[in-house]
């Protein structure tokens, strides 16, 4: 069962990231600059997406270290 998906948005760079669920529906945007991230979740996103969101945007964070 597929809940969603996150990656790169086309055209945009590899510092910004969209969460969307599985109907495609944008839940939410995370987006880097320099060594800090900024996550904008949709107000519709469902809390597994938003927090899943909040998780992945972190983990870029680390990894960026």
């Amino acid at each position: 069962m597929r809940i969603g998906s996150a990656g790169p948005v086309e055209g945009r760079g590899l510092g910004v990231l969209e969460v969307k669920d599985a109907s495609g529906a944008l839940a939410a945007t995370a987006a880097c600059r320099g060594r800090s991230w900024v996550l904008r979740a949709e107000p519709s996103a469902s809390p597994l997406l938003r927090d899943a969101s909040l998780v992945a945007t972190f983990l870029q964070h680390r990894l960026g270290d």
